[in-house]
């Protein structure tokens, strides 16, 4: 089987730092980070991937130590423990933390849809017996969850978020 050409460690540490570089580009850099979910399953990876084509760039003596580590197939138990974390990512964690609080802005296509979620919201709040600030208009719902008495974020607060969130698909 004959194969295609391969990349000399120069030109793969070279793609890495062109990697880390464009990732370090703050309008990339916060459009992934912005999401829990984008910064998980793109960014991270991808950093990943640099680290990796960096690799190249060690002096042979340390790329020696990281072959030996690797012998065992450590760096894929590693990889695999590292895709499975991400799927495992809930939902709830995409959500804002602003100034002290959790925050989340639902759209929805009607006044009556959203009328209906602060409604189901509503019920989970007194459930819960935490109550969230709300800011409503036709077809948007901004939910806002912060404890008062702590002054900041609470365990309760992603709790109710949480269940908030899981209202909806």
């Amino acid at each position: 089987m004959t194969r295609g050409p391969r990349c000399s460690p120069r030109t793969q540490a070279a793609l890495g730092l062109a990697l880390c570089v464009v990732l370090a580009w703050p309008p990339l850099r916060h459009a992934l980070e912005a999401s829990v979910w984008r910064h998980m399953v793109l960014q991270f990876p991808l950093l990943m991937a640099a680290g990796a084509l960096l690799a190249a760039a060690l002096p042979p003596r340390a790329r020696g130590a990281v072959a030996r580590w690797n012998a065992h197939g450590i760096a894929g138990l590693v990889g695999v423990a590292g895709v499975l974390a991400v799927l495992m990512v809930p939902r709830a964690l995409d959500l804002a933390l602003r100034d002290g609080a959790i925050e989340k802005t639902y759209r929805f296509g009607n006044f009556h849809e959203t009328m209906a979620f602060v409604n189901a919201l509503a019920w989970i709040a007194h459930a819960e017996d935490h109550h969230p600030d709300l800011a409503l208009s036709y077809g948007r719902c901004t939910v806002r969850f912060n404890t008062h008495s702590v002054g900041g974020i609470s365990i309760n607060d992603f709790i109710c978020a949480a269940k908030v969130d899981a209202l909806l698909p």
